[in-house]
């Protein structure tokens, strides 16, 4: 069976049993094309314990992958919520459509955003003793650990924002803000978005982190919507004292430097122009929007507000 809408499909064999061990072939293919060809192992203890999986790829991420699944609580042991994890990984590695068999395979499980946080650090583990990644091993268990308490947040929890990682970098990331203050313009026009047949229905940030993070602050921008006013620079830059190396500290937080973007938008009475194009905002031109900015506060110092306007 071929999916006519390109995605990934697995094709399961009957088990062959061989004593007290079961073995289970799956190809997983992408169209006609192989993607893995892996073997499950049940043990005599199967469920109690976590099937053995093995694969003839050499893909360190496939391999990482199957290292994960024997990590996972007890509860996703079973066979149907492992295919499930894996698919999912997959699929976001090879930035393929999930198969619509997905949503049918054990419906009331979904993979949790701790799950595939596991498998990203057994990943990144294995690329560091490669000597083949970027960043250094401070940074990136800060940045392990920011992730881990955002998806432990209320607000992330509450649908205010979500966090993805670019090409499955720790130091890009891609933020969607999808609730600001409800009596803002901006809020109005975010609920506008929602029925948009061009736009996004969020908007849209990008995190960048040097290996010197936390001591330096990573640089955000705005990716779209083109946002008129709420101290939004040419370009998507934001300006805040905050993402400077004079504002920053290494004591604060992404989830709250998150939320206090989304208060500055909103103090700053953000609209969002829907008749602008999204080339309007790039790297380069946020990047020399932030440099004039740094330099013009450097000679004149920063505007620190009444404590009455927040």
């Amino acid at each position: 069976m071929v999916p006519s809408n390109g995605s990934i499909i697995m094709q399961t064999v009957s088990p062959l049993s061989t004593g007290s061990l079961s073995q289970i072939f799956t190809p997983l293919k992408w169209g006609f094309c192989l993607i893995i060809s892996s073997l499950i192992e049940l043990m005599g203890t199967y469920p109690q314990s976590s099937p053995i999986w093995f694969s003839d790829s050499d893909d360190t991420f496939v391999t990482q992958i199957f290292r994960g699944l024997q990590t996972v609580e007890p509860s996703n042991y079973t066979i149907d919520r492992q295919v499930k994890i894996l698919v999912t990984e997959l699929c976001r590695y090879k930035n393929l459509p999930y198969p619509p068999e997905l949503n049918n395979l054990c419906p009331d499980f979904s993979p949790e955003p701790r799950l595939l946080l596991l498998l990203l650090l057994l990943l990144l583990l294995s690329l560091f003793l490669q000597g083949i990644t970027k960043g250094s091993i401070q940074s990136s268990d800060r940045l392990m650990k920011e992730l881990r308490e955002i998806y432990r947040s209320d607000s992330y929890k509450q649908g205010i924002f979500t966090v993805e990682l670019q090409n499955d970098s720790l130091y890009n990331w891609k933020v969607k803000l999808y609730k600001v203050d409800e009596d803002s313009g901006l809020h109005k026009d975010l609920q506008e978005l929602t029925n948009h047949p061009k736009l996004e229905d969020h908007l849209g940030l990008q995190f960048l982190f040097k290996e010197t993070y936390p001591f330096e602050p990573p640089f955000v921008r705005i990716l779209y919507p083109v946002i008129e006013n709420g101290y939004v620079l040419a370009g998507g830059a934001i300006c805040m004292e905050l993402f400077t190396k004079q504002g920053w500290s290494s004591a604060y937080d992404i989830e709250s430097s998150i939320m206090q973007i989304a208060a500055t938008l909103v103090k700053g009475r953000a609209r969002i122009n829907f008749s602008a194009t999204d080339d309007q905002y790039s790297l380069r031109r946020a990047q020399l929007s932030y440099r004039g900015l740094v330099q013009i506060h450097e000679e004149s110092g920063w505007y620190t507000p009444p404590k009455a306007d927040g």
